[in-house]
């Protein structure tokens, strides 16, 4: 993101949004807004706007400020003493963020492309305990039956 055009885009207090462009500007409104709820000792959830296609909110709980970004994932990024270190906080998040999920998901594939190499390779297989299970079947049928749990000769009418 650093070198790469800048926007966050802001709530404001009338329901309309304003767009900010310069780093320093949009560092300085978030650590703005981290001294007020500071000072104020609200605590909470606040939503800022938006940021590289993700929902921009502000936390403050008793550990502090931190700010959250809300997509599939909610990543965190911590309010900086200096705007531009807030900025390059909330870039590296989404940056490192994705890249993470990007490996995350690769692996994720690579597993389970071997899991349908493996399958696929058994499905052709004949069931390697056939004989144990027909064995297991008919004990069990023996039992059921010596239990009366079968019935026999149950003529069945079909009702229409």
């Amino acid at each position: 993101m650093a070198g790469e055009k800048f926007s966050i885009k802001f709530n404001t207090n009338d329901g309309k949004k304003v767009r900010v462009i310069k780093r320093k500007a949009a560092g300085e409104h978030i650590n703005a807004i981290a001294r007020d709820l500071e000072i104020k000792a609200k605590y909470g959830t606040f939503s800022l706007g938006q940021f590289a296609g993700f929902d921009l909110s502000i936390v403050h709980d008793i550990g502090g400020c931190t700010i959250q970004l809300i997509g599939n994932a909610i990543y965190k990024a911590s309010v900086k003493k200096t705007p531009i270190g807030t900025i390059s906080a909330l870039e590296h998040c989404v940056n490192s963020g994705i890249d993470k999920e990007l490996k995350q998901a690769e692996n994720q594939l690579q597993k389970l492309k071997k899991a349908e190499k493996d399958l696929s390779i058994q499905k052709n297989q004949p069931f390697s305990k056939a004989a144990e299970l027909e064995a297991v079947i008919k004990e069990q049928s023996a039992l059921n039956k010596e239990l009366g749990l079968v019935e026999e000769d149950v003529e069945v009418i079909d009702k229409e």
